[in-house]
Order: C-alpha cells, then sequence, then structure tokens
C-alpha cells in the first residue's frame, strides 16, 4: 500500500497573501530573517523589511565590510531594499586588521570601506553627519529625495547638493556650525545648478548665518522652519528672503529671547504678505501675569498679516516669582 498517496498535499497560498503575512511581522526582525530562509519566494519581502533601515558609523567598520561584500555580488538583490541610510563619520579613520601576521593594519576613512554602496540605488532617506561628496561615486543616492544634515560645517560645501542629491525635496539640519555668508562673498566656482525640487527646510538648534548659501542652492523653497533662532540673527533672514524667488508660502519660527520691536519691523517688511508665518515663543513673566507684552508686540508689528489671517502665534511661558524662582 502507498501510504505516501495518502497523505494530503501541502497547502500553497497566493504569493500576494504570503507577502501581507510578511508584512505584519515588519517590526519582528528576528522573524523576518527565518521567513527569509523558508524559500526563494519569500526573500524579497522579507529583505524589504529587513534591510529597510542601515546606520553605518565609526564603530561599525566590520559592519560596513560585510555590507560592501554582500553588495559586490552583480547578482544581489538586497541593495534595493535599503531606502534609509545613517551615514555617521563617514569620513572618520578606521582600522584595519589582517590575518595575515607580516601585514599592518591599514588606516582608511569609513566610506572607503564600502566601495559599492553606489548599489544601494533606492535610499530616500540619507543622514549625514559629513559632506563626503568626494568619496561618493558619481551619481550615487539618485532617488533621494530628504536629508537630515547633523553637526556638518554649513557654507559653501553645501552647493555641491545641487549635484550631488538632485531630487531633493526636504532638508533637515541640526546643530551645524554656520560660515556666515556675505552677499560678497566668493564662491568656490559659479553655481549654475540649483535643487528645483526642494521645498521644505528645517533649521534646529543651529545659527542660521550660512542660510544665503540656502538661498542660492535652493531658491525656490516654500517652507522653512527654525527653532532655537536668536533674533539678532534677523539681518541674515532679510538678506535671505530677498534672494528667493518667490515668497515663502510659510514661514515658522521658534524664539524664546525678547528684541527691540524695532529688529522684527525690518523683517515684517522683508517677509511682505503672501507667507503664512508662524511664531512660536516661550518667554518668562512676572507670577500672576501671561505674556502680554510680546504676543502685543508681534501683532503690533506684523499687524497687515494679522489682518489678512497670515499670522499665527503659538505661546508659552513659565510664570516667575523674581523674588524667589520659578514657580512650579
Amino acid at each position: 500500500m502507498d501510504f505516501a498517496s495518502d497523505l494530503p498535499l501541502p497547502m500553497s497560498l497566493p504569493r500576494e497573501l504570503c507577502d501581507l503575512i510578511i508584512d505584519y511581522l515588519h517590526a519582528d526582525r528576528a522573524a523576518l530573517a527565518a521567513c527569509a530562509l523558508v524559500c526563494r519566494a519569500w526573500v524579497p519581502a522579507s529583505r524589504f523589511h529587513l534591510f529597510d533601515h542601515i546606520s553605518l558609523s565609526e564603530t561599525t567598520g566590520r559592519a560596513a565590510v560585510v555590507l560592501n561584500t554582500l553588495l559586490s555580488n552583480p547578482h544581489a538583490s538586497m541593495g534595493r531594499s535599503v531606502r534609509s541610510l545613517d551615514l555617521f563619520d563617514a569620513l572618520a579613520p578606521i582600522q584595519i586588521t589582517y590575518n595575515r601576521a607580516h601585514k599592518p593594519p591599514d588606516i582608511k576613512p569609513l566610506l572607503t570601506l564600502v566601495p559599492h554602496i553606489g548599489r544601494l540605488t533606492h535610499i530616500h532617506t540619507l543622514a549625514l553627519t559629513d559632506l563626503p561628496f568626494d568619496l561618493l561615486p558619481s551619481g550615487c543616492f539618485p532617488r533621494v529625495q530628504r536629508l537630515i544634515l547633523i553637526g556638518v560645517t554649513a557654507g559653501p560645501a553645501l552647493l555641491r547638493l545641487a549635484t550631488a542629491l538632485p531630487g531633493l525635496r526636504y532638508v533637515a539640519m541640526t546643530r551645524v556650525l554656520a560660515i556666515p555668508y556675505r552677499p560678497s562673498s566668493k564662491l568656490p566656482h559659479k553655481q549654475t545648478e540649483t535643487l528645483d525640487d526642494l521645498r521644505t527646510v528645517t533649521i534646529h538648534g543651529s545659527s542660521i548665518a550660512f542660510i544665503g548659501f540656502l538661498a542660492i542652492l535652493a531658491p525656490g523653497t516654500r517652507a522653512l522652519s527654525i527653532t532655537d533662532f536668536f533674533p539678532s540673527e534677523i539681518p541674515y533672514l532679510v538678506a535671505y528672503l530677498s534672494e528667493l524667488t518667490a515668497p515663502l508660502v510659510r514661514l515658522e519660527i521658534q524664539v524664546g529671547a525678547w528684541v527691540a520691536s524695532k529688529e522684527w519691523g525690518e523683517f515684517a517688511r522683508a517677509v511682505g504678505i503672501e507667507t503664512y508665518v508662524v511664531f512660536r515663543i516661550h518667554v518668562a513673566v512676572p507670577a500672576g501675569e501671561g505674556p502680554i507684552a510680546e504676543e502685543a508686540m508681534f501683532r503690533d508689528q506684523f499687524g497687515q498679516l494679522d489682518e489678512l489671517g497670515m499670522l499665527d502665534i503659538v505661546t508659552t511661558f513659565e510664570e516667575v516669582d523674581f523674588d524667589g524662582g520659578v514657580e512650579e
């Protein structure tokens, strides 16, 4: 008797249903790794989530070597799965040791350990702590739309983004070191290319003295958000607005310092009436009082915008007992 013929046939699920099940496991890396080993048909959906985000830094030099090995295979498919890359300390020196005792260790920048990084062709979000464009292959990261810059030196080097990442739509800058822009500054080369698709810029915890370079790089920017704004840098912001090809659609500023109203008057004249302006103000006020003077000053200086419904003031404050400290 053939008992094998009496056994039920293995159930075959539609490919789409298998993909939905694997999508449900997107946050369980152990389960995804197991799924990738089940069969070849499950590999693409498993890798889509497993390799969605990769982070490289000076502490992950070995991981960089492994990544390059995986990408060096011309038939490798993982490069299409990576959609977000943190490339921190790309220029940091990494010591490479060899198994052969007679060969001394090498010191190389982190980025040189991944010469095949250009095969990550589907990245749309890129985070950098350096601007390592000299070491990146030509045409690398053609699909990047979101760029996060952390602690970089912001100055003329930003202009290279136009050729390095031409598809950018959003740039966020955090704790950058600013090189002041002057209209008479001599640029390293004549800037002919711009980021025509860049629409939104966010600057956090940084001086905006460099912002004039952004006007050259992306004169069609539509939205700008600045946190930890120092009112003493209003002249840089005024100069930036004057360089744009069209008024901003939205401008959001978080400020926590008091300045003379005449300085804000200069800014009010520069911003015009076509921009929706949001002020986020945090001030210390005497106990039992609200930030009435601060709100009144802004509404007075930006009266035309206020009348048109183009001004929004969001105020937070802490009450201070000037005789005894901050009120709980």
